[in-house]
């Protein structure tokens, strides 16, 4: 959570009404599953950007969600790395073929 809410303060995103942030983040926590990973994976350059490849470990996730793919450049194990604008086209695919899906 601490990462999300260090990228949702840069520049970048100031655009962004922070009330609109503030209830995406709370929803986010709300819902999500909060997990200890069991070890330490070195995949990422990014020393910071291997605790979402080992919370995905600790979960077995099939995706790791990212705006930042040249950060997350190699599946790991059977984790896929993919944008969100890739998420929502799987809804999309999921919506119209009747398939489930489930977020872990």
């Amino acid at each position: 959570m601490a990462e999300y809410r260090e990228v949702f303060s840069r520049t970048k995103f100031s655009h962004l009404d922070p009330k609109n942030v503030s209830r995406l983040l709370d929803l986010i926590e709300a819902e999500a599953t909060m997990v200890t990973p069991t070890g330490q994976l070195a995949i990422s350059k990014h020393d910071s950007d291997n605790r979402f490849y080992e919370c995905a470990e600790a979960v077995t996730a099939d995706y790791i969600v990212t705006g930042n793919k040249k950060h997350f450049t190699k599946p790991h194990r059977n984790t896929k790395i993919i944008t969100g604008r890739q998420l929502l086209e799987l809804f999309k695919q999921i919506r119209h073929t009747g398939s489930h899906f489930r977020l872990r």
